[in-house]
């Protein structure tokens, strides 16, 4: 009885705060690795191409996925909290180099997401 992509209750996009994504759009914008925009959520791991080209079938304008971000949106739409998803992507599903990408994750990502979110922090 839902939306395709809608969990019960919410809809299908749930829209993140538009001053902390403006900050960020303002303070990464000469950044050509930092992307605003759709993140697909949903409790399978994506790993083969078919599946990404089925979900940017259904959401073209989607430029990641993964099984987290949907819940915290959600809880966060919930209780009325102004919320942002920051994420490090750690690979792409199909992807030639898709391993490679995944070996440094563990420690680019923290160090890179603590930089994003301190910064915006700071500027809010």
């Amino acid at each position: 009885g839902t939306e395709y992509g809608a969990a019960d209750g919410f809809k299908a996009i749930l829209t993140p705060d538009k001053k902390i994504i403006n900050t960020g759009k303002t303070l990464f914008k000469d950044n050509g690795n930092v992307r605003f925009g759709l993140i697909c959520s949903g409790d399978k791991f994506i790993h083969e191409k078919k599946e990404v080209e089925e979900i940017k079938g259904r959401f073209p304008q989607a430029l990641a996925v993964d099984m987290e971000s949907a819940s915290i949106a959600q809880t966060c739409t919930r209780c009325g909290i102004p919320f942002a998803i920051i994420r490090v992507m750690s690979d792409t599903p199909g992807a030639a180099e898709n391993v490679s990408q995944y070996v440094d994750f563990w420690n680019k990502a923290p160090e890179k997401t603590f930089e994003c979110v301190s910064r915006i922090i700071k500027n809010l």
